[in-house]
């Protein structure tokens, strides 16, 4: 229904001379585009930290602290937006727990997250669904064997892609072209996105309780409460990220194995056509 790649398309791909893994201007344009989002990375990091660091940060949090509801409407409403523009959201759902603690930034940071999810989904499926899928199709070859996937195995496929290492742009943008039923989807954002959101939500939370205990007079127990909370928050940090980069390991080595049966099946179904038209 909603298939990435064409049958006629992937069968005249497929008769075509498979391209060299080795070419240098191949590996020069990653290596470049590697050290690009390295550079950009740290920059906005650099840039973040100061901006932390200023009057004009104390000023916003204090702002959204004292007006909570004005300011809650408001985190979501970016939050949203900053989502459906395929931004990360991890820096939102630690804001969320420095600005409004952990119960009430917890709630914030799901709610934004997931509509701003929704919404991209829709999107994609229904606006502009021809320039996602044209633009998926040639930035994330491997969405090729996710279609395949999905007719095997829906469910387990897009919990997975959603748990995974994956840019926002795919988990929303890009299954929203492939065969992935819309209840399917917002159950594995539900599902997916609360325990992520609340490891994230409960670091920035941890955060802004260690400034405040650096800020306090010392007493002899701050030393191990800033202990508790920075051990705790980087435990949970190590598990998002060992548990992310397997899922994602594992969900790539599927779908490359899907594709490679999918072109053995291809080329099995031209043979037997060739010798079904010579023998007669």
């Amino acid at each position: 229904m909603y298939a990435l790649v064409d049958r006629k398309d992937a069968k005249q791909d497929a008769s075509l001379p498979p391209p060299s893994s080795s070419s240098p201007p191949s590996t020069t344009k990653r290596v470049l585009l590697v050290l690009l989002l390295v550079t950009v990375g740290l920059t906005a990091s650099l840039v973040l930290v100061r901006f932390m660091r200023s009057d004009s940060f104390h000023h916003v949090v204090l702002w959204l602290q004292t007006h909570e509801t004005l300011g809650a409407v408001l985190y979501v409403c970016c939050f949203t937006l900053f989502v459906v523009l395929c931004f990360p959201s991890t820096a939102f759902e630690l804001l969320a727990g420095y600005v409004f603690g952990f119960s009430l930034g917890l709630v914030l940071a799901t709610t934004g997250k997931l509509v701003g999810s929704v919404l991209s989904f829709v999107i994609g499926r229904h606006v502009c669904r021809r320039q996602v899928h044209v633009y998926m199709s040639q930035g994330h070859p491997a969405l090729r064997g996710f279609q395949s996937l999905l007719r095997k195995r829906q469910i387990l496929v897009v919990f997975l892609t959603r748990v995974a290492f994956f840019p926002i742009a795919l988990k929303n943008y890009g299954l929203s072209v492939l065969d992935v039923t819309f209840p399917v989807y917002f159950a594995a954002a539900v599902l997916t996105g609360l325990p992520f959101s609340a490891i994230w939500v409960y670091s920035g939370h941890a955060v802004e309780n260690v400034a405040t205990l650096l800020a306090s007079p010392s007493t002899s127990g701050h030393g191990t409460e800033m202990i508790v909370l920075v051990v705790g928050a980087g435990s949970a940090l190590l598990l998002l990220g060992v548990v992310g980069i397997y899922t994602r390991k594992y969900v790539l080595e599927m779908a490359q194995e899907e594709e490679e049966e999918e072109e053995e099946e291809e080329e099995e179904a031209v043979e037997k056509e060739a010798l079904s038209g010579a023998t007669v």
